[in-house]
């Protein structure tokens, strides 16, 4: 038996093989919830860049971490992305307790969050996702320029009832 077999049948049509990391995906959790999957998204740390697949449940934002790459090119490791998409391939169907799992994993109920604030990406600039808390603004940055926003916001509009705002990428403040 491979790891293959025991992997989770999501409910959305996630082939394997494909990247996607630059489209938003919609399933059906085992309780019948609708979860959105976000993956390829980062946080930059002074040393690091920190990954996580971004999981958003109807009452909860789940960051679930996927691993971590050093912002040095001698010490970056290939195949990162693709890590940490099959980790979120793995726990697309998992409850709530099994995405939170690894201690640096960490969630935001949606009660606190005040806005999702989405920045395009452009030449200049990464995509950005931002949830904003009364306490905190939690940054994620994606890896691919040219990834889908609007597919994101639409999504999240229609799962929570929060402001989503889009932006394109501006030089200036």
């Amino acid at each position: 038996m491979t790891d293959a077999d025991n992997e989770p049948e999501p409910e959305a049509d996630v082939n394997p093989d494909e990247d996607v990391a630059r489209r938003t995906v919609v399933v059906t959790d085992r309780n019948g919830q609708q979860r959105i999957w976000a993956t390829g998204w980062y946080r930059v740390r002074p040393e690091t860049f920190v990954h996580h697949e971004l999981f958003f449940d109807p009452d909860q934002i789940n960051c679930t971490y996927a691993e971590q790459s050093f912002k040095s090119f001698l010490l970056r490791r290939d195949g990162r992305d693709r890590e940490s998409a099959r980790i979120g391939r793995a726990l697309l169907d998992e409850p709530t307790d099994e995405l939170l799992a690894h201690e640096r994993s960490f969630a935001i109920s949606i009660e606190d969050v005040a806005e999702i604030r989405l920045r395009a990406g452009s030449l200049l600039f990464k995509p950005k996702l931002v949830i904003a808390t009364a306490d905190r603004d939690v940054e994620f940055y994606h890896k691919d320029r040219a990834q889908d926003m609007g597919s994101l916001a639409d999504a999240l509009r229609t799962q929570y009832d929060v402001d989503v705002v889009e932006s394109s990428p501006s030089i200036l403040p």
